[in-house]
């Protein structure tokens, strides 16, 4: 049976170190400013488009272009780098046609500009941009493309009445014309809606762990509950020091597996839970120290079960997902090793701590037990001195070892009459 009693302290120290660390990677930035220190450098967190503000573009372009030369255009376009292929089916592909998402954040200077004008919107402040964009890349691959022969077919098939693009006045029964260049869709979100959603997710998150506190403190007591709490913000705060040390982009896709762990992490730990307050009722001669610590080792195995196999689905998600999900599918694998931990180092030692400060009568027995431990102990190594005396003289037990015999015997006599009581 592992004592985990016995290396909490330092794990939790660890866990507070992990937690500052992480802290300072989302806070330090307003402390050191500009400053380089390299890989501790913090860099805040990398807000995507929904918390920040910005544009989403979806473009396709029929006659086909390269990741590269995209990410060439919006960067000349200052529409910036952040360019993701989208993959098209082969059976629904006209040609050599190609889709990309492009993204495109606001920037303060850009906010100021826009603030300065009160006519200007943030829409209106990207669009040219976009037309930008689109004329760089009609400029070298032209601003039609025609559809014939077999892509014709194709077409026809896939498309009957009309195409994205499509120019109606020029279709015959062997062509079909479409603009090259091709807008998806788009959606423009203004600072001021992103920082309300900002506050929406923070305010999620905090109604969560509120509800989450008030059910187990309902099906089990107070002191569960906060072991529970805590062990939620400890998962709660390494996976945002992850987050901003990873410089993954911060979307609702992030809410959501944030959400996902404190949900998770909730249920193991009731199991937990659930066992210990089994335990205080069948081990009502031990300490809360040793409930807690049966409890843990009982359930070990069913917790790094139950968390390798969703590993395992959620390195599936990591491996094949796509950029789409990268960054939801690394910060659970992290929130997943965070939740077991917490759930076993965190969680349940608060309700021994709890127990033993504010339970007058736990607190009680456990000084009467530490005496009696120690007193027995103290007896224990008598004993042994007083048989090695005796083995030494090849005599008679001596009185003394008489004494202590008998004064141990007293003690188990004062022992068993104290659990009585």
């Amino acid at each position: 049976m592992i004592k985990f009693y016995k290396i909490r302290i330092p794990l939790l120290i660890f866990s507070l170190i992990i937690i500052l660390t992480g802290m300072w990677f989302y806070f330090g930035k307003n402390i050191i400013k500009d400053k380089d220190l390299g890989i501790f450098t913090p860099k805040g967190f990398n807000f995507g488009v929904d918390f920040q503000g910005g544009l989403i573009h979806q473009v396709t372009v029929y006659s086909g272009i390269t990741i590269n030369e995209v990410r060439d255009f919006t960067n000349q376009s200052e529409l910036g780098f952040d360019v993701q292929q989208v993959i098209i089916d082969k059976s629904k592909q006209i040609g050599n046609s190609a889709s990309f998402l492009i993204k495109t954040i606001l920037t303060d200077e850009d906010q100021k500009i826009i603030d300065e004008d009160p006519e200007l919107t943030p829409a209106k402040y990207l669009n040219d941009r976009i037309t930008k964009f689109h004329k760089l890349i009609t400029d070298k691959y032209g601003l039609t493309y025609e559809i014939k022969g077999d892509e014709l077919i194709l077409a026809n098939k896939l498309y009957p009445d009309q195409m994205t693009g499509e120019i109606l006045e020029k279709r015959t029964d062997t062509l079909r014309v479409v603009d090259n260049v091709v807008k998806e869709s788009e959606n423009v979100i203004s600072p001021v809606y992103s920082r309300s959603l900002q506050l929406q997710a923070i305010f999620l998150t905090l109604f969560v762990l509120g509800i989450m506190l008030l059910y187990i403190t309902i099906r089990f007591r107070i002191n569960y509950a906060l072991g529970a709490i805590l062990a939620l913000f400890h998962d709660v705060l390494i996976m945002l020091g992850f987050i901003a040390f990873m410089q993954l982009e911060f979307d609702y896709t992030l809410i959501a597996a944030i959400l996902f762990i404190i949900g998770y992490s909730v249920n193991d730990t009731i199991v937990v839970f659930d066992r210990i307050r089994e335990n205080f009722n069948i081990m009502k001669d031990f300490s809360e120290r040793d409930i807690v610590n049966v409890s843990i080792n009982q359930t070990l195995t069913r917790t790094i079960i139950t968390s390798f196999t969703t590993f395992l689905a959620i390195l599936a998600l990591f491996i094949w997902g796509g950029d789409k999900i990268y960054g939801f599918s690394l910060s659970i694998i992290v929130g997943l090793f965070a939740g077991t931990y917490s759930s076993i180092i965190i969680a349940s030692p608060v309700v021994e701590v709890w127990d033993i400060v504010f339970n007058k009568k736990r607190r009680k027995q456990v000084k009467e037990l530490k005496k009696v431990e120690f007193e027995q102990k103290i007896e224990e190594k008598n004993i042994e001195q007083a048989v090695k005396e005796d083995n030494t003289s090849n005599t008679q037990p001596s009185v003394n070892s008489q004494k202590i015999a008998l004064s141990k015997k007293q003690l188990k006599k004062l022992i068993s009459g104290k659990k009585k009581k």
